[in-house]
């Protein structure tokens, strides 16, 4: 347990591109942990230089055996080369060679002479058989032949040759035994050499490794590494944030772009207007027009009223109506804007259709209880009365809320109504109520030129606003287009707000 617990607060690594390694020790005690850094560095050493020295001794015992071996093997082989000598009678008793070199050569020398006489004779032998001589020569060769000296002189030459081959066979034998007995002296003589070689360096044993920096007393933990922790909490935090924020930005299915708009809904963009950063602009619509109050708000309103303009260029006097899927998306503030922008380009009327929940006579600051479409459908109030003229556009407000607002919307008397304001008006814009829950908006649009369909960015579920612009096309609204409602100034390259419509 203690080797496991040491080894795991203690890591060993080389140094990149050198022949370095680094020890690391790890203790709640920083002085104890430069001891343990140091201790493992001399255990190193010291360990190698007990390996070493125990190889060496190892083979120095090994050896000393084998030279052990190679001592009595020498001793043998010496003993048969004494033997050998005394058996074939080559030494006396000062242990010199009887048959010297001297007396080999001068047994050699009789013996060329006595084969030179030899030869001599058998040349006279052979030309007397081949009948050079005479006759009486002959008789005397055969004499001669036979005489006692030649048959002494044949027999010299046996004896000296059997000495001569026995002189030979000796020397042959003797010479074996004495390369074996110098092979065994110099294989000896080796290993001898070798023992005292390796007993005088067992003393001067050298370390393969030395310390190059004596570990210090680390003024600092090293962990936690609260730099670190915090850093990748961070990160992690980060990375958290931004998988949480993919997620819901997969999961969520509003119309929050134009390109929303056009995938979605399947219809143009007619424009795009800021989300307000001051609601107290709401109360004050002709200076928001004017971009007295939010820099960029006029001039998208007029993007909008190019590309209302430009779907109705063949009508002479142009009705329009304006809603949206639910209420609070803007639509009445986008109809009474619309409204007067168009009032810079020909007579203009604003009329608020919305008779269950009217804001564009509290917008536009008209006194309460003041005759208005509901007073007209009702027959209670004629259209001069009803008709509220400001600077730029007309107005006709709701009037006083009826309770049957589905009838007047569907009555004859609306349709005529229209009719007459078409002729009196370049341009009619009507501020309708949403299409979700009620149907005054699908009558209402029969009568138009155009529809305009306001959509609050991020707010409405897609399919939502799929099934309300489903209900007008299915009624046959003429929808024109889409206005992307309430976007983030910041995010107008998003929601596509910095690009332009005609």
């Amino acid at each position: 347990d203690t080797i496991n617990t040491l080894s795991a607060h203690v890591s060993i690594e080389p140094v990149r591109k050198t022949q370095i390694v680094k020890i690391n020790a790890q203790s709640k005690n920083p002085q104890l942990a430069a001891r343990i850094a140091n201790a493992i560095a001399n255990a190193y050493i010291e360990s190698y230089m007990e390996s070493k020295l125990s190889l060496t001794l190892n083979a120095t015992d090994w050896m000393q055996g084998r030279l052990g071996e190679l001592s009595e093997k020498l001793k043998i082989a010496e003993q048969e080369l004494q033997n050998y000598r005394e058996e074939e009678q080559l030494i006396d008793l000062e242990g010199v060679l009887t048959v010297s070199s001297n007396e080999l050569k001068a047994l050699t020398e009789s013996l060329v002479q006595v084969r030179n006489k030899l030869a001599v004779s058998e040349n006279i032998y052979k030309r007397i058989r081949s009948g050079e001589m005479k006759q009486g020569d002959n008789q005397s060769l055969q004499a001669v032949l036979q005489h006692p000296l030649i048959q002494d002189l044949k027999q010299d030459e046996s004896k000296l040759e059997r000495q001569v081959q026995d002189i030979n066979r000796k020397q042959f034998r003797l010479r074996a035994l004495e390369r074996e007995v110098q092979t065994n002296k110099d294989l000896y003589d080796a290993f001898f050499k070798r023992i005292q070689e390796t007993s005088a360096t067992s003393d001067l044993q050298t370390a393969n490794a030395r310390i190059v920096d004596q570990a210090f007393t680390p003024q600092v933990p090293v962990k936690p590494k609260k730099k670190l922790i915090v850093a990748i909490a961070a990160l992690l935090g980060l990375m958290v944030s931004c998988g949480i924020a993919f997620l819901l930005e997969m999961l969520n299915n509003t119309i929050r772009t134009t390109k929303d708009v056009e995938e979605k809904l399947n219809l143009p963009v007619l424009g795009v207007l800021p989300k307000l950063t001051d609601k107290k602009l709401l109360d004050h619509v002709f200076n928001l027009f004017n971009d007295k109050g939010q820099p960029g708000f006029g001039e998208a309103v007029r993007t909008i009223r190019t590309s209302v303009n430009l779907t109705a260029m063949d009508q002479q006097h142009r009705l329009f109506a304006v809603t949206s899927t639910i209420p609070g998306e803007g639509k009445s503030s986008t109809a009474s804007n619309l409204a007067l922008a168009l009032g810079q380009l020909g007579k203009t009327l604003l009329v608020d259709c919305d008779l269950r929940r009217p804001v564009v006579g509290k917008n536009f600051h008209i006194k309460g209880g003041s005759a208005g479409l509901a007073n007209l459908l009702a027959d209670t109030a004629g259209l001069n009365d009803a008709v509220h003229k400001l600077e730029g556009i007309d107005i006709i407000p709701c009037g006083q809320v009826p309770p049957n607002p589905q009838e007047l919307l569907s009555s004859e008397r609306f349709s005529a109504l229209l009719k007459q304001l078409r002729e009196q008006y370049d341009y009619v814009v009507l501020d309708c109520p949403p299409v979700q829950n009620v149907s005054d908006v699908l009558m209402v649009s029969r009568h138009c030129d155009g529809l305009v369909y306001v959509v609050e960015a991020g707010r409405m579920q897609a399919n939502a606003v799929q099934t309300a612009v489903g209900r007008l096309l299915q009624a046959r609204a003429p929808v024109t287009g889409a206005v992307l409602n309430k976007i983030d100034p910041k995010a107008k390259d998003t929601y596509g707000y910095n690009q332009s419509y005609y």
